[in-house]
Formats: structure tokens, sequence, C-alpha cells
């Protein structure tokens, strides 16, 4: 149920715009980012801990686990949180399903990427890898270039690639 109510918190044009202020304020350089620490964890799998702050009111820790042994007990291999936090007081704000999450920005990371670098007139995307955040992308695609109208998609798993094409068509994304 959190992946649902992630997944239908925000539309993708806000998203979208909300990554390109982001990247705006990066340039900025009015965002601290260290780089992420890594932590084995009895060779079974990692942690990840990537803090953000985005002056003055954002502050935020993902924090992620990849567990490649996950795959042979039905799960997923990579687990993640967000922790939002109060700059003022560092009282816990929201704690985010991180995985949601993160399939919408590098979905809308892409939309940025496809607004300032596709043709205008574009109407074919090739999507490479129906997974989660082939989703993501083609929404995001959809939102900065309306006139699409043809899909190519591939994965190495022909199956998926079935049922991202079964998921567009349910959603009437033609």
């Amino acid at each position: 149920m959190p992946r649902l109510f992630v997944e239908r918190s925000i539309e993708m044009r806000e998203l979208i715009a909300s990554i390109e202020e982001g990247f705006r304020k990066l340039a900025r350089g009015e965002c601290e980012m260290p780089l992420r620490s890594i932590i084995d964890v009895n060779r079974r799998g990692s942690m990840l801990f990537m803090p953000a702050y985005v002056k003055p009111d954002l502050a935020s820790i993902k924090v992620v686990t990849v567990y490649p042994g996950n795959v042979d007990r039905g799960l997923p291999t990579i687990f993640s949180l967000v922790v939002y936090v109060d700059t003022e007081t560092g009282a816990p704000l929201a704690i985010i399903e991180g995985s949601s999450l993160t399939a919408l920005r590098t979905g809308a990371v892409s939309g940025v990427a496809i607004k300032y670098l596709a043709r205008r007139d574009s109407r074919r995307i090739a999507i490479i890898g129906a997974g989660r955040q082939a989703r993501t992308q083609l929404l995001a695609a959809l939102s900065v270039l309306p006139g699409l109208s043809e899909l190519l998609v591939y994965d190495i798993k022909a199956d998926k690639a079935v049922e991202f094409v079964n998921w567009v068509n349910e959603n009437n994304m033609k």
C-alpha cells in the first residue's frame, strides 16, 4: 500500500518541474550532497546512506539495502526508505517508501533531459528495460512530448516487455 500512495501523490509534470528546479539549485551551490556511504553486511548485501540538504529548508537521508540473494527468496533485491527532516528542529517530518520515490525521480530526471534534448516533433520513443522505472520514464516522456505515438520496448526477458506493453495498453497510453 505505501507504494501506491507514493506513486499517486504527485503528477509527473509537477515532479519534472520540481526536479528541474532542484538541478538549478544544485548548479547555484544551494545543495549539499556528500558521497554516499556504503557498508557491506555479512557478505550478503550492502547498506547505502545518502544524505542531502537543499538550502534553506529541505534535509533528507535515503537508506538503501541491496541484497542480491533476495531473488532466491522471492523478495526485491533493493529496499529503500527516505526520511525528511525539519531543518529548524531536526524533527522527522516524513518517512517515505524509497523505491517508488526513486522510480518517480528517475523518470522525472529523464523527463527533464527529454524536454531539453529531444526534438519537439518526436513521435517515437524506445525504452530498453521494461522494469519499474520504464513506467515512470514513459510517463515523463509523455508529459513533455505529448505527440508521442509509437513505443518500442525491449527487455532481456521477453515476458517483462509483454507485461510492460500490457500495462501501457491497460492505461490507455496510446
